[in-house]
C-alpha cells in the first residue's frame, strides 16, 4: 500500500467523526458505530484525537454545551482494536493538523492518557523532544507552561530541574522563602525551557522570541538559571538573552542575590564573564560587583581568580570596608603564586598611581576607586617584606616614593593598631612572644578539629587567669586578645568553626573570664550578629554565645530590654523564657523602673524614637514587665499563658533542636522535617509542643499557618492534632478573658490569627466547633450587650472563612447560617464601625453568598449594649425590604443620633474590674493593616545618604521604620476623614440628582467619576505637609538617640522626606482611591438595590401599569417643600450631557 494510501486510511476515522458530530461519541455503542469500516490504528486514533482537540468547542452544538465524549471515544477505539498503544498514539500528534488553541486542549490530551494509563504520569517527554511540525509542538509548550499545578506538574516529571529541590536547603534562610516560590512554578522544568529554546530559529521563532520576552518580564530568575545551564550555546536567540538577562541582576533586581548565588553553583564563569565585561565598562562599578558577591557570600571565591587588576581592586574595596584582613590575603597569594603575583601587584600600584597623578594635573581619566591611606600602607609593608632582587628593590622603592608625593599624609607615623579599634581597649597593641601564639593557635585548631570542647577550653583559660605562671598569664591575655580581635573576620569563617568560636565566647562571659573594659565591646558583638537573619550563620553565632550566659542577663537590665526586641530570638523558647524570667524578676526588685531607666520619660521624641539602653525607654509605669511588651508583645503574654502549664518540658537541647526544624520548615521539606520531629517528640511532650506551636509560632506568624498545618497533616498524629486544637481554645478564651483585648491591637492580631488556626484545623476539615468549646453566636451577642463587637466579629469571620473549604459547613448548613444571620444583624446595626462591616462582607464575599438575600435574625432587639442612653443602636433592615416612612428619622434626629457614638468620646467600657476606653485608632484598623512594605522597597535614597548606610546599618532601619511610624501615625485618620467627607458629598449630588434614574450601573459609575478625585486630593492636600514634617521629626530624634550630630540627622531625614514626598503621595492617593470606592458603594447600597428592585418588577410586569422610578432615598437630602421650576426638576433620568458632568470629575483630576 503506497503512503499516500495509508495517509488517506488514517483519515476516514476523523472525518467520520467529523462529518456526524458530537453525537457520535455520545455513547460507546454510537463511538463504536462511527468506526465501523473504518480501520482503527494508533496512525488514524492519533488523527482523530487531534481532531477532536481542534473542534471540541467548534461545531453544532457547542453553544448548548454539546461537545466531544472523549472517554466514550477512546473505549470504543480500544474495543475495536485492544493493541492499541496510547503513548504512540500520543507520539503520532506530530502533524500538520494538531494545534492546541486554549487549555482544554491540553486539558483533553491528558484526560486520554489518565483513561488508559490511570497510574502512570503523563509523558511529557513526547512533546520536549524534536518535532517536525513545530507549530503544534510550540502550542503544548506554551500550554504546558501556562497550565494549573492541579492539571499537570512539570515538577512532578522526571526532567531537570532548573532549581533542584536539595539546592534550597543549602542556602541562607532569608533566600528560601523565594527559591522555593520561584522552584514551584511550571518553568522550573529545564527540559521546557530548552524545548522552547530549541524552536527559535524554525517557523515559530517569532513567537518563541515573544514568550521569552515575556518569561523575562515575569520570571526572569528562572529563565536566567535556566539558560545559564543549557551548555553549549543553542542559537542566536540564547546567546542574546544570556547577557541581557544577567545585566539586569547585576545593574539590581529584589532577587539579585539569590540569582547569583545560584548561577555561581551552576555556571561561575558565566557569572565572573559578567563581572569582568562590567568592570571593564565602568572601573567603578567594583563597588556594585562587592556588594553582590557579600549577599552571594562568594567574595573569598571570586579573589581567588586570576584576574589580577580586577581581583587587587575588588579586595582593596573589601578591606577598605573592612570585610577583609588584606594584610593576610596579600601574604596568602605571595606564598602561592610568588614572584608573578608580585608583579601584579607592583603593576597595580603603577597604573592606580598614574591615573591619580593625571587626575590630580587636571586630565580627563577614567573614573576608578581611589586606594585609601591604609590599604596602601598595607601594600607596601608585605611586598617589602619579601626578599627581592635589587632591581626589583628600586622599582618598589620608587613607587614608594612617587605615593609619598601624591599623599603626604602616608609620612606619618602611626602605630600599627587593628582596624576595629574597639576590640582593642587599651589602645595599644600587646606584643606576645612567638611561642605564645604558637600555643594560642594550636588550641584554636585543636577546637576547630573538635579534638578540644569549647568548656574544656574555657577551663584551661581559667586556670590561665589565675595561675602564678606568666607564661600561662600569657596564654590567656592573647587567646582573650586574638579572640576580640578576629571579630572583624568572623562573618567569613566557617559555620562549624563559627560556631565553635561562639559557644567558647559564651563560656568566657558566663564565667566572668571578659574583663570589664573588654565585656561592653563583647556583649555589643553577640548582640549585632542576633540582629542577622535568623537561620543566618552569624545569627547561629550570636545564639550560641547567648546560650551559655543566659543565667547572667539580670546583671544587664538595659541589655536584657535590648534582646526583647530581637524578633528572631522568639522562635527559641529557651532564651525566650530566660529573657522573660529575668524581666520578670526584675520587675518585682524594680517596679519603679529605675534600673532600666523606665521613670520618667515625656519628651515626644522619647516616645517616637527606640532610645538606647542609657536613656529612659517609655513613659512611667508600675510594672516593667508591661513596659516590655512594647518591645516584644508576645514575651509577656507567653509568661501568662504558660504560668499553669500542666505538661511535661522537653530538655534545652530538645526545644532547641525543634526550634531549628520549625525555623527552616518550608514546602518542598515537610515530608523530611516532620520524620525527624516525630522521632524527637514523646507523647509526654506533645502538650509543650502544643503551646509552642500554637503560641509562640501560630499567634504571630499567619503567613505559615498553611505550613505549620501541613506539618501535622504529614505528622499525622491525631491525639496531637487534637492538643493543639485544644491549646487553640485554652488561648483564644485567654485572650477573650484578657483586660486589655478591647484596646489592644495587638492582642487583637493575636485573636485573628488564632481564629485563622482553629477555622484551618476544624471547619476546613469538617470538623465541627463544639458549643461548649466555642460558642460563636454566644460571643457575638455578649459581645454587643458589652460593646466589644470590636473583639467578637473578626475573630467569628476568620473562623468562618475557612467554611468555604469544607464539604459540611456549608449552607444551607444550620450551624453555619445561623451565624451569619447574626451577623448580617449585626451589620445593618445603626452605628457599627466601617471596619467591622468590611470583615462581614469579606466573609460573605469568600463564601460566594449576597449580604441582601440573607435574612437577618432579631435577636439583638432584646439586648441593650452598655450605655444604651448614649449608644444607642437600632437594627436596621438589608436594601430591597420596604421600609415604613413613618419610622425614618429627620435629618435633625439622624444628625444627632449618629453624633452620638464618636470614638473620641465613647463611654468607657467596663471589663472586669477595669475601665477601658476605646482608642481613636480602632475605627481605623481597616486602613493600618495595609501592606507598607513595597513603598519602603522604593524610596529614593541619596547616593550620599546610600554610602552612609552602608557603613552604618543602624541608619538604613532607623531611617525605614521612621517613615513606617511617620505613615502610620499620620495617614490613616486623614484618610479616614477625607474619604468620609468625599462619600457623603457624593451620596448627596448623586440621589439628587439621580432621583429619577432608573439605571444602577450609570449611578455607580457617575459616583465612582466623582468620589474617586474629590476624596483623593483632599486626603493628598490634607496629609502632604503633616507626613514630611514627622518623617523629619522621628528619624532626626531616632538617628540623635543612636548618637548621630544633630545637625547630620536632620540633613539626612530632611533629604529622605524631600525626595520621597512625592512617591508617598502616589501610595496614599491608591488607599484614599480604593477606600473611597468602598464608603461610596457602602453608603448607596440601599440606593443601588432599589433600582434593582424596580427593574425586577418592570420585567415581571413586562412594562404595563409601572410608574415611573423615583429614588425616595432622595428625600433624605435637602428638604423638598421649596417647589422647584419645571427645568430645575429631576425627571426622565439624567440626560447625556448631564452625565458627562459626572464623567469630567475624572479629567479634571
Amino acid at each position: 500500500m503506497s503512503k499516500k494510501t495509508a495517509n488517506s486510511e488514517s483519515l476516514l476515522l476523523s472525518k467520520k467523526l467529523l462529518e456526524e458530530g458530537y453525537h457520535a461519541t455520545s455513547t460507546v455503542n454510537d463511538a463504536l458505530t462511527a468506526m465501523e469500516q473504518v480501520e482503527v490504528t494508533d496512525e488514524s486514533v492519533s488523527r482523530a484525537l487531534a481532531m477532536i482537540i481542534r473542534t471540541h468547542a467548534k461545531l453544532q452544538g457547542s453553544a448548548e454545551g454539546q461537545t466531544w465524549q472523549l472517554h466514550h471515544f477512546i473505549q470504543a477505539a480500544y474495543l475495536k482494536n485492544p493493541r492499541l498503544n496510547w503513548f504512540t498514539v500520543l507520539s503520532k500528534l506530530d502533524q500538520a493538523e494538531f494545534m492546541l488553541y486554549d487549555p482544554v486542549g491540553l486539558q483533553l490530551l491528558i484526560q486520554s492518557w489518565q483513561f488508559v494509563h490511570k497510574d502512570e504520569p503523563f509523558p511529557v517527554q513526547i512533546f520536549l523532544q524534536p518535532w517536525m511540525h513545530v507549530r503544534g509542538q510550540f502550542s503544548v509548550l506554551f500550554c504546558m507552561l501556562y497550565a494549573s499545578r492541579e492539571l499537570l506538574d512539570m515538577n512532578q516529571t522526571n526532567s531537570r530541574k532548573v532549581i533542584p529541590e536539595d539546592v534550597i536547603p543549602a542556602l541562607p534562610v532569608s533566600m528560601r522563602q523565594a527559591a522555593s516560590q520561584l522552584a514551584s512554578q511550571q518553568l522550573n522544568c529545564l527540559g521546557l525551557l530548552e524545548a522552547i529554546l530549541n524552536l527559535a530559529g524554525t517557523m515559530v521563532s517569532d513567537d518563541v522570541r515573544a514568550l521569552m520576552d515575556r518569561l523575562a518580564s515575569q520570571t526572569p530568575e528562572l529563565l536566567m538559571i535556566g539558560l545559564a545551564q543549557i551548555q553549549p550555546i543553542k542559537n542566536e536567540l540564547h546567546r542574546t538573552f544570556l547577557p541581557k538577562l544577567l545585566n539586569l541582576f547585576l545593574m539590581g533586581h529584589v532577587n539579585s542575590s539569590l540569582v547569583v548565588r545560584l548561577l555561581w553553583h551552576v555556571q561561575p564563569n558565566l557569572l565572573l564573564e559578567g563581572f569582568f565585561e562590567m568592570y571593564k565598562k565602568d572601573p567603578t562599578s567594583v563597588s556594585r560587583i562587592l556588594d553582590i558577591a557579600q549577599e552571594a557570600k562568594i567574595v573569598v571565591h571570586i579573589l581567588k581568580t586570576d584576574v589580577p587588576f580586577f581581583t587587587l581592586d575588588l579586595a582593596s574595596l573589601a578591606a577598605r570596608r573592612q570585610n577583609l584582613n588584606l594584610e593576610k590575603w596579600l601574604m596568602e597569594r605571595l606564598a602561592k603564586d610568588g614572584f608573578a603575583f608580585f608583579g601584579s601587584c607592583v603593576d597595580f600600584l603603577e597604573k592606580k598611581c598614574a591615573i591619580e597623578m593625571a587626575r590630580q594635573s587636571g586630565a580627563n581619566v577614567i573614573p576608578n576607586l581611589q586606594l585609601s591611606m591604609d590599604v596602601i600602607r598595607v601594600f607596601f609593608r608585605i611586598l617589602s617584606e619579601r626578599p627581592l632582587p635589587p632591581a626589583e628593590t628600586a622599582k618598589l622603592a620608587k613607587l614608594s616614593q612617587l605615593y609619598t608625593q601624591l599623599y603626604p599624609q602616608l609620612n606619618e607615623q602611626r602605630p600599627d593598631k587593628p582596624a576595629m579599634s574597639e576590640s582593642n581597649v587599651e589602645g595599644e597593641r600587646t606584643v606576645f612572644s612567638d611561642e605564645v601564639e604558637e600555643m594560642v593557635g594550636l588550641y584554636f585548631e585543636r577546637l576547630y578539629t573538635q579534638d578540644i570542647s569549647a568548656s574544656r577550653f574555657a577551663s584551661v583559660l581559667k586556670a590561665c587567669r589565675t595561675s602564678n605562671d606568666q607564661r600561662q598569664v600569657n596564654f590567656f591575655s592573647c587567646t582573650m586578645h586574638t579572640l576580640l580581635d578576629e571579630a572583624r573576620f568572623f562573618s567569613q569563617y566557617p559555620e562549624n568553626e563559627l560556631m565553635a568560636t561562639g559557644e567558647l565566647l559564651g563560656l568566657l562571659i558566663d564565667q566572668h573570664l571578659i574583663s570589664f573594659a573588654q565585656l561592653r565591646v563583647t556583649l555589643k558583638l553577640v548582640l549585632d550578629a542576633l540582629k542577622y537573619p535568623v537561620g543566618s550563620k552569624m545569627f547561629n553565632f550570636g545564639m550560641q554565645a547567648l546560650v551559655q550566659f543566659r543565667n547572667r542577663l539580670y546583671e544587664w537590665p538595659q541589655y536584657t530590654l535590648l534582646l526583647s526586641k530581637i524578633e528572631g530570638l522568639r522562635g527559641y523558647p529557651v532564651i525566650v523564657e530566660s529573657i522573660a524570667t529575668t524581666l520578670k524578676q526584675l520587675a518585682q526588685k524594680d517596679p519603679d523602673g529605675k534600673l532600666m531607666g523606665l521613670a520618667n520619660a515625656n519628651s515626644p521624641q522619647q516616645r517616637h524614637a527606640s532610645p538606647p539602653p542609657q536613656q529612659q525607654l517609655s513613659e512611667g509605669s508600675n510594672d516593667t514587665v508591661e513596659k516590655s511588651v512594647e518591645a516584644a508583645p508576645n514575651v509577656t503574654t507567653l509568661l501568662k499563658s504558660s504560668s499553669n502549664q500542666s505538661y511535661e518540658t522537653p530538655p534545652d537541647k530538645t526545644q532547641e533542636r525543634i526550634a531549628f526544624l520549625i525555623n527552616n520548615l518550608s514546602a518542598s521539606n515537610t515530608k523530611s522535617k516532620s520524620s525527624e520531629l516525630k522521632q524527637i517528640l514523646q507523647a509526654s511532650t506533645w502538650g509543650w509542643f502544643s503551646h509552642y506551636l500554637v503560641v509562640r509560632r501560630v499567634s504571630i506568624e499567619p503567613n505559615n499557618h498553611e505550613l505549620y498545618a501541613g506539618l501535622l497533616d504529614e505528622l499525622d498524629l491525631q491525639d496531637l492534632t487534637e492538643t493543639v486544637i485544644e491549646e487553640t481554645y485554652t488561648n483564644i478564651h485567654l485572650l477573650l478573658q484578657s483586660d486589655s483585648i478591647v484596646h489592644s491591637s495587638s492582642d487583637r492580631n493575636l485573636l485573628k490569627n488564632l481564629g485563622t488556626w482553629l477555622g484551618r484545623l476544624t471547619i476546613a476539615k469538617n470538623k465541627p466547633i463544639r458549643h461548649k468549646d466555642l460558642s460563636l453566636k454566644d460571643l457575638l451577642t455578649s459581645s454587643y450587650e458589652k460593646n466589644q463587637l470590636i473583639v467578637a466579629i473578626p475573630l467569628v469571620c476568620k473562623i468562618l472563612q475557612h467554611a468555604a473549604y469544607s464539604k459540611i459547613f456549608k449552607p444551607p448548613n444550620p450551624w453555619l447560617m445561623g451565624n451569619l444571620k447574626v451577623l448580617a444583624e449585626l451589620y445593618w446595626t445603626e452605628g457599627l464601625k466601617l471596619n467591622l462591616k468590611f470583615e462581614i462582607e469579606l466573609l460573605y464575599r469568600g463564601l460566594e453568598m449576597d449580604l441582601n438575600e440573607i435574612e437577618p435574625t432579631s435577636i439583638l432587639a432584646s439586648l441593650k449594649p452598655a450605655q444604651a442612653s448614649q449608644a444607642h443602636q437600632s437594627p436596621l433592615p438589608p436594601p430591597g425590604i420596604a421600609i415604613d416612612r413613618s419610622t425614618i428619622h429627620s435629618p435633625a434626629t439622624s444628625q444627632k443620633s449618629s453624633r452620638a457614638l464618636p470614638m473620641e468620646e465613647a463611654p468607657p467600657v467596663v471589663v472586669g474590674n477595669n475601665p477601658l476606653a476605646p482608642t481613636p485608632s480602632a475605627s481605623n484598623s481597616s486602613l493600618a493593616d495595609f501592606d507598607f512594605t513595597p513603598v519602603l522597597s522604593k524610596l529614593q535614597i541619596n547616593p550620599a545618604v546610600g554610602q552612609l548606610m552602608m557603613q552604618h546599618p543602624l541608619i538604613k532601619s532607623t531611617v525605614y521604620s521612621g517613615v513606617s511610624e511617620a505613615f502610620a501615625d499620620v495617614v490613616p485618620n486623614i484618610i479616614q476623614t477625607s474619604t468620609n467627607i468625599a462619600a457623603v458629598s457624593t451620596k448627596e449630588m448623586i440621589l439628587k440628582d439621580f432621583a429619577t434614574e432608573p439605571d444602577e450601573i450609570r449611578l455607580r459609575r457617575a459616583a465612582h467619576a466623582m468620589v474617586q478625585p474629590l476624596a483623593c486630593s483632599l486626603t493628598v492636600v490634607s496629609a502632604k505637609e503633616p507626613l514630611c514634617s514627622g518623617i523629619i521629626s522621628i528619624i532626626s530624634s531616632n538617628l540623635i538617640q543612636q548618637g548621630l550630630p544633630e545637625l547630620l540627622a536632620e540633613e539626612i531625614a530632611t533629604t529622605i522626606a524631600n525626595e520621597n514626598t512625592e512617591l508617598l503621595c502616589m501610595f496614599i492617593d491608591q488607599i484614599a482611591k480604593t477606600k473611597a470606592l468602598e464608603d461610596v458603594d457602602r453608603a448607596l447600597a440601599p440606593a443601588y438595590a432599589s433600582r434593582i428592585a424596580y427593574r425586577k418588577q418592570q420585567q415581571q410586569m413586562q412594562g404595563g401599569g409601572m410608574q415611573p422610578f423615583f429614588d425616595t432615598l432622595s428625600l433624605n437630602g435637602a428638604p423638598h417643600q421649596i417647589q422647584l421650576p419645571d427645568i430645575l426638576r429631576p425627571m426622565h433620568g439624567v440626560s447625556p450631557d448631564q452625565f458627562r458632568l459626572y464623567e469630567s470629575f475624572d479629567q479634571r483630576s
